[in-house]
């Protein structure tokens, strides 16, 4: 059941607080002197501070299929609060910026979260800004190897556009224009943040959703091998059903009671803390135009957004057997066995862009350099190469075509061991995705007819989703489908049973 949501004691003091908040900065210099006097001020004079508030205001439903494939779950579905949106407070001067953005969703726990917000002063050709931030490196389209400074957010994989995905960090952004077409960047970050995903429900990934059923497996396993141990000792008579029962359940009882907070938790048990200056992040970035060609190179030292996992199957649990007295045998669970770490990487990378022939071209390439420079640490993930090479065109009848293919080749893959033991044991040594997007305008350009395709390779799984815009002004209408498919396996076909559809109106303001 969802909370009721109230207006004025939500939104209208942050909005409140967010207007008066903007002026009050910029214009503090107008109003306080911490000289003798008037003319002991600043000492070059700015212009006042225009301030305006943008936003939008959306209605939308979401449908699973799911959830409505029969008339008796039909009659249940729920539409929820319908209604959701952002503010934008953004102020102005000659030498300052400022932005103030508030996301607005009655259905979620925070009806009123803090999206961007951030200061940007400007110093001749340096430009400084600090604060949540949002901040896109590399030409690609989608998810591009050197877009590496902000987390995505997985937990909904009905939300497509890349930006919405993207997770505002605190950070502090350098840009110096050291020529008319080049420009050097440079980012700090002072914590780490991994992708978000859901640890549960429809969106959860296999891999984490059955984890704790992993975990049951490996101490059923476990406790069937002390068992074995004393009858081939000849400490337990297998034909006793009565001590074998014993035993198990006295392994049972011990077990369960040092799992208690891993049963509660799953993975997020072991996942380390990285709001600290010990997952610090920063990068450099260099880009310029020679002749019509746009070059761009960056270096960036921070950590893989997806954790890597490593078990060391022999010491997982520790057992202590008494033969003697079965009910005090013992089996407990060792946490130390399992490391989960966000691995540290340097990377080194280049884009480049162009118009040939008609296209608009562009590319990507990168290398992740990981501790594991010998590809045989199982608890670190591997080196990797980095790919992404996409172009868009206009082709006939107003229809244009985007597509892109990237991916990553680990390096040294043949020194991988096992899994458990080593993270990436039991994966391809490459993954690719391909996506293509065909649009078409009608109606003087105010209906657009899309449909986008995503293949992985690799895993033959695939979602496809058709999409029709009806724009007018600053108000859309909009209606959308995903449907996965592919091998269940897969990255994208895990989602075979999440197909969906989603209606909304949208005014921007």
């Amino acid at each position: 059941m969802s909370r009721p949501f109230n207006f004025r004691s939500t939104i209208a003091p942050a909005v409140l607080l967010a207007a008066a908040l903007l002026p009050a900065r910029l214009s503090a210099q107008d109003s306080f002197g911490f000289g003798f006097g008037d003319d002991a001020s600043a000492p070059a004079a700015s212009s006042p501070a225009s301030v305006s508030v943008t936003g939008t205001a959306e209605a939308s439903v979401l449908g699973y299929f799911d959830e409505l494939d029969s008339a008796a779950k039909a009659s249940d579905y729920s539409a929820g609060n319908l209604f959701s949106g952002s503010l934008g407070f953004s102020a102005s001067a000659s030498n300052a910026e400022a932005s103030v953005g508030l996301e607005l969703d009655p259905s979620s726990a925070t009806p009123v979260s803090l999206g961007e917000a951030w200061v940007k002063t400007f110093w001749g050709r340096l430009d400084i800004e600090a604060g949540l931030k949002k901040l896109t490196w590399g030409k690609a389209d989608s998810e591009g190897p050197l877009d590496a400074i902000n987390p995505l957010d997985y937990s909904d994989l009905t939300i497509v556009d890349q930006m919405e995905r993207k997770i505002a960090r605190p950070l502090v952004h350098a840009t110096f224009a050291a020529g008319s077409f080049t420009r050097v960047e440079g980012v700090f970050l002072p914590a780490f943040k991994p992708n978000s995903l859901a640890y549960s429900g429809r969106w959860a990934p296999a891999a984490l959703s059955g984890f704790t059923g992993s975990m049951e497996a490996a101490a059923t396993k476990a406790a069937s091998s002390a068992v074995m141990s004393l009858v081939l000792s000849g400490a337990l008579d297998p034909t006793d059903a009565a001590a074998v029962s014993e035993l198990r359940g006295a392994l049972e009882t011990s077990l369960t009671a040092s799992t208690a907070d891993l049963e509660e938790e799953g993975i997020e048990y072991f996942l380390p803390d990285t709001d600290s200056l010990t997952y610090a992040q920063y990068g450099l970035r260099l880009t310029t135009t020679l002749g019509s060609q746009d070059l761009g190179f960056q270096y960036f030292s921070g950590n893989l957004r997806e954790p890597s996992v490593s078990v060391d199957s022999a010491n997982l649990f520790e057992i202590d057997l008494e033969p003697t007295d079965l009910a005090d045998s013992t089996m407990t669970f060792n946490p130390e066995a399992v490391t989960v770490s966000y691995d540290r990487y340097h990377q080194l990378g280049a884009d480049w862009a162009a118009v040939l022939a008609g296209f608009n071209a562009r590319a990507e390439a990168a290398v992740n350099l990981t501790s594991d420079l010998s590809g045989d640490d199982g608890s670190v993930a591997n080196p990797s190469f980095l790919w992404s090479v996409g172009f868009d065109r206009d082709l006939f009848a107003r229809i244009n075509l985007n597509a892109q293919g990237s991916g990553s080749v680990r390096l040294m893959h043949d020194k991988l061991g096992a899994s458990p033991e080593d993270c990436e044991g039991g994966s391809d040594i490459s993954s690719t995705r391909l996506i293509t997007r065909l649009s078409r305008t009608f109606l003087r350009d105010e209906i657009e007819a899309s449909f986008t395709g995503i293949l992985g390779l690799e895993d033959a799984d695939w979602l496809l989703m058709p999409e029709l815009v009806w724009t007018r002004g600053d108000a859309a209408v909009s209606a959308r489908a995903g449907f996965f498919g592919g091998d269940e396996e897969g990255n994208l076909g895990q989602y075979r049973d999440n197909g969906y559809a989603t209606v909304s109106m949208r005014y921007n303001f």
